[in-house]
């Protein structure tokens, strides 16, 4: 089974921009096979193209705004495409994948799951509609994983940069 990459975007200590964080500590604690590693980050760095050009797929999991809150939305990530200024310290999925494609030759498959939240104040807790959405979001995670697990990887853990 090819590796995936499983990226956990936002900021914990603001409510359920932390959707990401949360789903990636859930996917540690659940001590599953070694089809992927698990990657929590603020924002996404042109550092981290290292691990996604060394992935077979890459799976980015976030928050959005908008309504419903609590919809759970997957898409491809298409790193194509688009236009980005040349020089940036915080980037989007699609530019992430453009990177590892300039600098190392491969863009792999990119789908981002995201959650519409509901709050986004200071604070370490999910909103009721967020935390709704976690049992949807890890059974899209194993749809995409098909056979294989994610597994937590020591020199990933808790940063973006560990590369």
């Amino acid at each position: 089974m090819p590796r995936a990459l499983i990226i956990g975007i936002g900021n914990p200590l603001r409510g359920d921009d932390g959707f990401g964080w949360h789903v990636i500590e859930q996917l540690r604690d659940r001590a599953l096979g070694d089809s992927a590693d698990l990657l929590a980050c603020h924002q996404l760095t042109p550092e981290v193209a290292v691990q996604v050009a060394h992935s077979e797929r890459v799976i980015f999991i976030d928050a959005a705004r908008g309504e419903p809150a609590g919809e759970v939305r997957v898409e491809r990530v298409d790193g194509v495409n688009r236009l980005e200024a040349a020089l940036s310290h915080r980037l989007d999925p699609p530019a992430l994948i453009r990177y590892a494609k300039a600098l190392f030759g491969r863009a792999p498959e990119a789908v981002l799951v995201s959650v519409k939240g509901a709050a986004y104040e200071f604070s370490e807790n999910l909103s009721e509609a967020a935390m709704s959405a976690v049992p949807e979001v890890l059974r899209v995670v194993d749809v995409l994983l098909a056979d294989g697990r994610p597994r937590q990887t020591a020199e990933m853990e808790g940063t973006c940069l560990a590369v």
